[in-house]
């Protein structure tokens, strides 16, 4: 759940989109005129859809979707297109380990704080 916590009032930014989308405010995009409104529900919406999948997503997991990127990438078998596309997810799992491992070790100094006054 703390992962969901920096983005628990997406409800109230829906709001906000529903009330913007009675302002005119278009944003150009390319060639296309998007509402801006549209444009933050698509954010909020890939980015829920990712906290949601991220949280399902084990260490180990994430580690060997790593490795699998890192074999990718060394036996030169990406397009430009999918080389970008997994760097960021390999940057996203990068984050995700590093912070499982830095919340892992804070509850083992705890854990032995709390056997040292026993």
């Amino acid at each position: 759940m703390d992962i969901l916590k920096p983005f628990a009032n997406y409800q109230r930014a829906i709001f906000k989109i529903k009330e913007e989308q009675r302002k005119p405010a278009v944003r150009t995009i390319g060639r296309k005129k998007i509402r801006q409104s549209h444009v933050i529900f698509i954010f909020l919406y890939s980015l829920k859809k990712y906290l949601e999948e991220m949280k399902n997503k084990t260490y180990e997991e994430s580690m060997a979707r790593l490795e699998e990127i890192t074999k990718k990438i060394e036996a030169r078998e990406l397009t430009i297109d999918e080389l970008s596309n997994n760097l960021k997810e390999a940057q996203h799992l990068l984050k995700f380990c590093k912070d499982k491992l830095y919340k892992t070790d804070e509850d083992i100094q705890k854990i032995l704080d709390k056997s040292e006054d026993m």
